[in-house]
């Protein structure tokens, strides 16, 4: 087995800096996520987690040589924490083989996203 960690922490107000344009924001997240962010009162942390999230992914993945646009890939929260869907299917054959595992944190201004890619 194959386990490949990506982290990345970021900061909420450069985030909410960097994307306070809506176009900004929407070339880098799906419909779906930008849904879930709007529907929080305080929502640049979600921003800053999935902006986080997508890093540690992208980091966990480069060693497969499977690399992708963020706006390929949209971070869910379910029932057992989030994961990841990807859109396009050739991505989704790309990564068929490999699990994914993902863990976003918040605290004060920083957000911190850990992925792990795993692979027989």
């Amino acid at each position: 087995m194959i386990i490949k960690l990506g982290t990345d922490i970021v900061s909420v107000s450069r985030i909410k800096e960097v994307f306070s344009e809506r176009k900004k924001l929407e070339r880098l997240f799906s419909a779906k996520e930008i849904e879930y962010m709007d529907s929080h009162e305080s929502p640049w942390e979600t921003v800053a987690g999935r902006f986080a999230a997508k890093e540690a992914l992208y980091k966990a993945l480069s060693p497969f040589k499977i690399s992708f646009d963020f706006s390929d890939v949209t971070v869910i929260t379910g029932p057992n924490g989030p994961f990841a869907e990807f859109e396009s299917a050739e991505m989704r054959e790309l990564v068929k083989d490999i699990r994914l595992e993902l863990s976003i944190s918040h605290e004060q201004d920083y957000a911190v996203a850990f992925a792990a890619a795993y692979k027989e």
